[in-house]
């Protein structure tokens, strides 16, 4: 897979984020641990890995289907996001 900067050039053009690849198709999925405990087991994940650091959906291990993964990915409430897309406020001014 190419570079940070040659994955996401499209948007460097003029900071649209239309032109994003994670929003056309999945290309990653990112998880993180949300919580942990005897009774729960939840992870946090994304679809891209300039998401804000507070967004993220929720999957509780043992209890969620995988193809919710997919479900929410064609769902797209990700994409509300993008207008916080961390790689725009570092690289386009």
């Amino acid at each position: 897979m190419p570079g940070s900067l040659e994955t996401m050039a499209p948007l460097l053009v003029d900071g649209d984020p239309e032109r994003c690849r994670y929003r056309r198709k999945p290309l990653e999925l990112r998880f993180a641990l949300y919580k942990a405990d005897l009774e729960d087991q939840v992870l946090k994940y994304r679809y891209c890995p300039y998401f804000p650091s507070d967004f993220g959906h929720r999957f509780h291990i043992g209890r969620d289907d995988s193809r919710r993964l997919r479900v929410n990915y064609r769902r797209g409430d990700f994409r509300d996001h993008c207008s916080r897309c961390r790689f725009l406020t570092h690289y386009v001014s």
